[in-house]
């Protein structure tokens, strides 16, 4: 499991030493954020997959007995080290997909699918950003900067082919590599247009108008394209399982650690 993890706040000094009553309980003062405690217990829980992970590489943490919320407890209080060094050196990343599609959704409603298209190939490449990132975080010998390099300097097709194929070790589906390749596509006729000459003689020929852009659209269907992202999520999310086999099992146990009193921790 990757050590990057996502949320929406900043990261800053802590003043306050204020502990949850569940599983940050079990951490001692440390240098975290200035946030009301509530906030502090939200952004603990985003990280604690980090932090569980770190301690299974280490192997100061048996997976086995990942659902025991006791044994957990015990753990992250015998190694508070470790768990300060994750809080303090796990990199934040903010995740704004989630509000592109927000706003495409709003497109939609107003009868601007051009402006959808957009929003929705955007929070595409972002989803395949976010998990080409997790991946080259796994692999310890790549750099920030090469990671962000690599991003930057790759299309979207390699990013879909064989980036993908060589990071992930498997093969996205043909059809959904061919749906987000005909979305970048269309995405890009429309943000990349590039005004061919045409004479008033023969308006009718030129390319990429308007009108032929949404035909383009109605040919896919926009409410096939807004369900693209749902695809895509779904897929990466099953290939996370798949490649890091203790993934699922950390995802349980940070809910057992949270899991409000009173409420029975729901059994695996």
């Amino acid at each position: 499991m990757p050590v990057g993890v996502l949320c929406s706040y900043h990261r800053t000094p802590m003043t306050d030493s204020k502990r949850s009553n569940n599983g940050g309980e079990a951490l001692k003062q440390s240098n975290f954020i200035d946030l009301p405690p509530e906030r502090q217990e939200r952004l603990l829980e985003i990280l604690m997959p980090a932090v569980l992970h770190a301690l299974l590489t280490a192997g100061k943490l048996e997976e086995e007995r990942l659902t025991d919320l006791q044994y957990l407890l015990e753990v992250l209080e015998e190694h508070n080290d470790v768990v300060e060094d994750v809080i303090n050196n796990t990199p934040v990343r903010f995740r704004i997909d989630e509000t592109f599609l927000a706003e495409a959704d709003d497109a939609i409603q107003k009868n601007r699918p051009l402006v959808a298209v957009v929003l929705i190939a955007t929070a595409v490449e972002h989803q395949l950003n976010l998990f080409l990132r997790d991946v080259m975080e796994w692999l310890s010998d790549v750099s920030e900067s090469e990671i962000r390099d690599a991003l930057r300097s790759t299309s979207v097709w390699a990013k879909i082919g064989w980036l993908f194929h060589v990071l992930a070790e498997c093969q996205m589906p043909t059809p959904l590599r061919s749906s987000i390749l005909r979305l970048s596509n269309l995405r890009n006729a429309i943000v990349h247009h590039k005004f061919p000459h045409y004479v008033f003689g023969d308006m009718g020929a030129r390319p990429y108008l308007v009108k032929d852009l949404k035909n383009q659209i109605d040919d896919i269907g926009l409410e096939k394209i807004r369900q693209l992202p749902t695809e895509l999520e779904e897929f990466l999310e099953m290939t996370r399982r798949s490649k890091w086999p203790s993934y699922e099992a950390i995802q349980e146990a940070t809910k057992r650690l949270f899991k409000k009193p009173g409420k029975s921790p729901k059994s695996p």
